[in-house]
């Protein structure tokens, strides 16, 4: 997360990139490799999907500085590339940050995005408090925690690499 303007901002360009992946995997060579390395992103997402809420309703609720609130979020290429291979469509738009208020995401309730239509770095961040909070947690819980999000690293890696190499 960062104070950085997100890219592809604009309309016009945003079309742009939507275009881009379009044609790109229609006109690849095969992408059942990225494709394989995307349905395992999803399902490890979904595996972490309900111990990071229930993390986040134990550490974000009371929280007085949420990074949510203050973080400039957005898609990187490789998250758009998960989601363009895991649904064929991406997001009608980057994550915008409104005026002092963080990411457009953000509501009352936390994210208005599932957890596999959010940008991976809304997974992988945890903050001090969440840190904190896993610390408390067996060693085994904490070991499988890394290992799950290290797997997603590596298949997000992955995935990327077999893409590139077929168009």
């Amino acid at each position: 997360m960062s104070d950085e303007m997100p890219p592809w901002q604009s309309q016009p360009v945003w079309d742009q990139i939507e275009l881009f992946f379009h044609k790109s995997c229609r006109n690849a060579s095969s992408l059942a490799e990225a494709e394989y390395h995307a349905a395992e992103i999803s399902r490890k997402l979904q595996v972490a999907d309900s111990f990071f809420q229930n993390l986040c309703e134990q550490t974000c609720t009371s929280c007085s500085d949420p990074c949510c609130a203050r973080a400039t979020i957005w898609y990187d290429f490789t998250d758009l590339l998960f989601l363009y291979l895991h649904t064929k469509t991406l997001p009608s738009r980057q994550i915008i940050r409104k005026k002092d208020q963080g990411c457009s995401q953000l509501t009352v309730n936390g994210c208005r995005l599932d957890r596999l239509r959010r940008p991976f770095i809304c997974t992988w961040y945890l903050c001090p408090e969440q840190t904190g909070k896993i610390a408390t947690f067996n060693t085994t819980i904490q070991h499988d925690l890394s290992a799950l999000l290290l797997q997603i690293k590596e298949d997000r890696k992955l995935m990327e690499l077999a893409f590139i190499t077929s168009v």
